[in-house]
């Protein structure tokens, strides 16, 4: 992103004016379609997919610690021994 580029409050035409790079990403995109390789409809829906598949690959773990012996912990015991098939109780391995 160019240093000129004022945030999100810039409407698309001034970033294709004032960032070199949002340029040539727009210009590629004409021209894929002007080449009738992709439609809008098609450059719309692949853009979204990068982006769905970018924060997919990207999420972070984040962990909660509960309270020992808390309900919600038991909950999820409870839940894990259900899904896992173990009965609830038995100690975690």
């Amino acid at each position: 992103m160019n240093a000129d580029w004022k945030g999100p409050l810039d409407c698309p035409r001034d970033k294709y004016l004032r960032d070199p790079a949002y340029k040539a990403l727009v210009d590629m995109i004409e021209h894929l379609i002007h080449r009738a390789e992709f439609s809008p409809s098609e450059i719309r829906e692949a853009a979204m997919l990068a982006c769905i598949n970018y924060e997919m690959y990207t999420m972070r773990s984040y962990q909660i610690r509960l309270p020992e012996n808390s309900a919600v912990e038991i909950a999820m015991e409870t839940l894990s021994a259900f899904v896992g098939n173990n009965k609830p109780g038995t100690p975690k391995t």
